[in-house]
């Protein structure tokens, strides 16, 4: 329980911290436990490779929550590096459940209130007479911990800010069933929650001119938004017009590494702004267009 227990404490912290959507303390012991479940993909080869920076699964399974917190967030941030890195090195990348698509929703957003459609069935949404097809669309992924059933100030401001300037179409593709998981084995689940994204995107455009879509994503919402994009230009022969990346998270997504990030290409113009460098947000430049608010 000392130094290998304080990086796997780092790591299992990481997974209950995102600084703009942390909401409280649920989930953490869910958390917790997802942790323990990850031996049956990683444990055996991980600690095989990496013997000193790892505790027992069961020693991790104790931790409480007071245990649980109270480490810097760039330590954090390096701890489920060192992790996620490890794991792809031991072709231990299997999604840790095959994503669930009748738990993921779309979320159209209006000022009378919201309403949830399947992501499966995402003809509904388009065909609704809530969805305005003469408005342009912006689809907003969010990222992990986040729920539009919950106070979501992101996505309140967003779409305020969208309504100022006009009348949208103003969706939230609400990631939370599936996402609210450890954070790596989140991460290894974007490839596929993208390529539903996708598919979805490829009905909407029966619908409405592919000029009029603009798809936004927040930390793994925009790697997912990257994937989403992909698996619309492999269906359609041509792109979405524009993604846009919220602080695109940076454990596991690195350049050479097996997890498929979003990057220029994914859109006619992919533009990133990164405002959270230092600790779970991408530094390195990966669209068309990057901005650093903060320097």
């Amino acid at each position: 329980m000392k130094c290998r227990t304080v990086v796997v404490v780092l790591l299992a912290t990481a997974a209950m911290v995102q600084a703009d959507f942390i909401t409280g303390m649920s989930g953490m012991y869910q958390t917790a436990k997802d942790v323990v479940k990850a031996k049956a993909r990683i444990g055996e080869r991980l600690i095989s490779n990496v013997p000193l920076l790892l505790p027992s699964f069961e020693e991790i399974g104790e931790f409480g929550k007071q245990t649980l917190l109270g480490y810097p967030l760039e330590a954090i941030a390096a701890g489920i590096h060192s992790f996620c890195s490890a794991a792809v090195a031991t072709n231990g990348t299997e999604p840790f459940f095959e994503p669930d698509l009748t738990r993921m929703n779309y979320v159209l957003m209006t000022d009378l209130g919201n309403y949830s459609y399947p992501l499966a069935q995402a003809g509904l949404l388009w065909s609704s007479p809530l969805f305005y097809k003469h408005l342009d669309t912006v689809i907003l992924v969010t990222g992990w911990l986040t729920t539009i059933e919950e106070p979501n100030e992101a996505a309140g401001a967003l779409y305020r800010a969208y309504r100022a300037r006009g009348e949208f179409n103003f969706v939230v593709i609400d990631t939370v069933s599936l996402l609210n998981t450890l954070y790596t084995w989140s991460s290894f689940n974007t490839n596929n929650l993208g390529s539903a994204l996708g598919d979805g995107l490829v009905e909407l455009v029966e619908y409405v001119p592919v000029q009029s879509i603009h798809l936004i994503g927040h930390s793994l919402g925009a790697h997912i938004s990257g994937a989403a994009g992909r698996r619309f230009q492999e269906v359609k022969g041509f792109n979405l017009p524009r993604i846009t990346g919220l602080d695109p998270a940076n454990p596991c997504f690195n350049e050479g590494e097996n997890l498929s990030g979003l990057s220029r290409g994914d859109a006619d113009l992919v533009d990133v702004i990164h405002s959270n460098v230092r600790v779970l947000g991408k530094r390195d430049p990966i669209g068309d267009i990057d901005f650093y608010p903060n320097g």
